[in-house]
């Protein structure tokens, strides 16, 4: 993203300070806004429901870096495009895995061949259901902004890379899903019983039509419901998708669900 100034100082209202926001990240379980700060360092920012929460955006869109570190070029991403500049996202294993170089990439295969995986299923709504692979556990869930998932194989990366493509061939599966989409997640989610029963008839789906995908002895059956313990639903959610040079969002913080921030207008 741009250069963006935030504020959210529950007792003064005062801006904090100016960084660039890398991305909306859920270690721990917990959202928190990933800053890259002018002299290089970087630092989590927790958000908390509630509050007030400014962002003001300045200057150019920059490439948010790799593995951690910022870029070294400190390049300008076209708006609309990748959040990384070349350089940085040929470091990143998922860049092999999305051109199809996975295999063939011999870093990238190696990571996959000694890495534990799992495939998931995420829930968004009973005609919207994801086939994905992490193996980054409960984070990854989390960032995906479903209602609720089940992670249900676990093997080596590559071995569930090949699950996942022939999973995600099956009617009614996919492994991309559009922010419009997942946005009615806020509408109305499905209650933690129904959304249960919806992915045990997936993965039944799955065992059915194939199977000889999950190895015997690979099979997981962890559901978790990923909505947060408040309320997060409403009816008049607006999608913000570009952000002009001079744009500014205020408002107290609803919530967070997956890469989604809900503000409420003040």
């Amino acid at each position: 993203m741009s250069k963006t100034q935030y504020n959210q100082d529950v007792d003064t209202g005062q801006t904090v300070a100016v960084a660039q926001i890398l991305k909306l990240d859920w270690r721990d379980e917990q959202p928190s806004l990933n800053l890259l700060f002018h002299d290089g360092h970087f630092e989590r920012f927790p958000l908390h429901v509630g509050v007030p929460l400014t962002i003001a955006l300045e200057g150019m869109r920059l490439c948010t870096g790799a593995k951690g570190k910022p870029c070294p070029d400190k390049a300008e991403i076209e708006e609309g495009g990748a959040h990384q500049c070349g350089l940085c996202q040929r470091q990143e294993v998922s860049y092999y895995d999305f051109t199809g170089q996975a295999k063939t990439h011999a870093p990238t295969a190696e990571h996959y061949r000694n890495t534990p995986h799992q495939a998931y299923l995420a829930l968004y709504d009973p005609e919207h259901v994801k086939v994905g692979v992490t193996s980054r556990g409960l984070t990854r869930l989390l960032e995906q902004g479903a209602s609720a998932a089940l992670i249900f194989a676990e093997d080596d990366g590559l071995a569930i890379r090949d699950l996942e493509a022939a999973v995600r061939e099956l009617e009614g599966l996919t492994d991309r899903v559009q922010m419009t989409t997942r946005m009615k997640v806020l509408e109305a989610p499905p209650e933690k019983e129904e959304a249960w029963r919806l992915l045990k008839k997936v993965r039944a789906q799955i065992q059915a039509q194939l199977p000889e995908v999950i190895p015997e002895g690979h099979e997981l059956n962890s559901f978790y419901y990923l909505m947060p313990n408040y309320d997060l639903r409403t009816n008049s959610a607006r999608l913000v998708r570009t952000f002009p040079a001079d744009a500014t969002f205020t408002g107290d913080l609803v919530g967070v669900l997956g890469q989604l921030l809900v503000l409420q207008d003040r």
